[in-house]
C-alpha cells in the first residue's frame, strides 16, 4: 500500500492507496498517522511539500519506517518536461499535472487548482509538461487590500457572497471572489478555443462556484483528490509492482 502526503500552505492531507484505490483520506493532526494505519502494510510513501514540514509529522512518518519519495519537480514522471525551471516546480502542481494526464492522455489539458494561491497548468496532447500560472487566492486578495491600504477593513471570504457590494466589506469580498470566478472563467474560455478538444481539471479547496462548470459539463472534471491521486501516480511509476 501507499502513503501519500500533501502539505500545503494551509493544511496537510493525508491518503492511503492501494494500487490505484483510494482506501483513506483525512486532514493530518498530531497522533493520527499511525491510528489511520493501524494494521495495514504500508510499503512507499510520497511526499509533496509546498508548506512547512512540522517536525511532528516528520517523526511520525519516520516511526512508520517506510521508504520516502520527497517528489519535486526534478522527479521523471509520465510527462515530458518543458518548465525551464523544474528545480523550482511546486509538487503539488506537477502531481495534478500527472493525475489530470493518467485519465486523459492524448488530449490538450488545462489543470486548476484553487487554494491559497490558484494555479492554472497546461499539458500538451503529446505529454509535456509546458508549466502555467500562479495568482492568488480569493483570501490573498482580501489579505493585501487590507494590508496595502489606510482604510480598507480585514475581512473574510463569505459563503453568502453578494454580486453587488453594498458596504464597504461586502465590495472587497465580491471583488476577490468575483474577479477570482472570472479569471478562472477566461482562463477555460481561452483554452478552449485554441483546444476545442482539450478537457479541463478543477481541483483544490477552494473553487468558486459556476454556472460555467455546468455549460462545459463534458470538457470538466472536478476532482478534490487530484493531487493526491497524482502523487500515487508518481509513486507507482517509482515503486513499480
Amino acid at each position: 500500500m501507499n502513503l501519500i502526503i500533501d502539505i500545503g500552505n494551509t493544511h496537510t492531507r493525508i491518503a492511503i492507496f492501494r494500487a490505484n484505490e483510494l482506501l483513506d483520506y483525512w486532514q493530518w493532526e498530531p497522533g493520527t498517522l499511525s491510528s489511520h494505519i493501524g494494521e495495514m502494510s504500508v510499503e512507499h510513501c510520497a511526499i509533496a511539500c509546498v508548506g512547512r514540514f512540522s517536525d511532528a509529522l516528520r517523526k511520525e512518518i519516520d516511526e512508520i519506517g517506510v521508504e520516502q519519495l520527497l517528489v519535486s519537480g526534478m522527479i521523471p514522471t509520465s510527462l515530458k518536461m518543458r518548465y525551464q525551471t523544474p528545480e523550482t516546480l511546486g509538487a503539488d502542481r506537477l502531481a495534478a499535472a500527472v493525475g489530470a494526464w493518467s485519465v486523459q492522455k492524448g488530449r490538450a489539458l488545462l489543470v486548476v487548482d484553487s487554494g491559497t494561491c490558484v494555479t492554472f497548468d497546461y499539458v500538451s496532447a503529446e505529454g509535456e509538461y509546458l508549466g502555467g500560472n500562479i495568482a492568488p487566492g480569493a483570501s490573498m486578495r482580501l489579505q493585501a487590500m487590507h494590508r496595502d491600504t489606510a482604510l480598507l477593513p480585514k475581512c473574510d471570504t463569505a459563503a453568502d457572497l453578494q454580486p453587488i457590494g453594498r458596504n464597504t466589506r461586502q465590495a472587497m469580498q465580491a471583488g476577490a471572489q468575483l474577479g477570482l470566478r472570472r479569471e478562472i472563467e477566461g482562463y477555460i474560455y481561452a483554452f478552449m478555443e485554441e483546444n476545442p478538444d482539450g478537457h479541463i481539471f478543477l481541483t483544490g479547496g477552494g473553487l468558486p462556484q459556476s454556472r460555467l462548470y455546468e455549460h462545459f459539463d463534458q470538457k470538466i472534471t472536478i476532482d478534490k483528490f487530484l493531487v493526491i491521486k497524482g502523487l500515487n501516480e508518481i509513486l507507482n511509476e517509482t515503486y513499480p509492482s
